[in-house]
């Protein structure tokens, strides 16, 4: 179980918004609630996962002037971030294939702004950990090999290539996404 101590550093933060030391600027109007959440459904509520919080209650510019962040923990904030808007619009396979590293300390982060609770949490990490590593099968090269020219447009196709693989559920194999560059449409 978790112990008292895990929740002082939202306990603590209350306190000093209570007495003004803290204002809406660093912590943003909802950010407290996200916190005291997040510290009840992490099972190890972690520095990159409250950063996350942070960042978007107040946004990444205003996080990173107000508390002096390293590149990696901005990163890996931003990371979380956008790995738990993913899931919690139930696009666990696209988390996992844009966010691996970080897809798992994203999921009570999303909870806790979405207001949901321990099972949401638990089913979560369980339909996460079922899915296979993810791997996009198309690369630049590919395109290249079948006569696109280098430059902008190949990384347009190409990043539509992808949001078809992803769209399919990730089942469209390589053969079958070249095979959409010549479809019509």
């Amino acid at each position: 179980g978790q112990s008292a101590c895990q929740y002082l550093f939202s306990n603590t933060l209350g306190a000093l918004r209570d007495c003004a030391v803290l204002g809406d600027d660093i912590l943003g109007p909802e950010c407290l609630e996200w916190l005291s959440r997040y510290e009840r459904l992490a099972d190890e509520p972690g520095l990159v996962g409250r950063l996350a919080l942070f960042a978007s209650g107040v946004g990444p510019k205003a996080l990173q002037s107000t508390w002096k962040l390293s590149n990696e923990e901005r990163e890996r904030a931003r990371q979380v971030l956008a790995a738990s808007e993913l899931l919690a619009a139930g696009a666990h396979g696209e988390a996992l294939y844009r966010h691996p590293d970080t897809v798992r300390a994203a999921i009570p982060v999303a909870a806790a702004m979405s207001g949901l609770g321990k099972d949401w949490v638990g089913d979560t990490v369980r339909a996460v950990d079922s899915i296979s590593p993810l791997h996009f099968p198309v690369a630049g090269r590919d395109l290249l090999a079948a006569g696109m020219a280098a430059g902008p447009e190949l990384g347009r196709k190409l990043a539509q290539l992808e949001r078809a693989w992803i769209d399919s559920g990730f089942t469209l194999d390589r053969q079958a996404l070249l095979a959409l560059l010549v479809a019509p449409g």
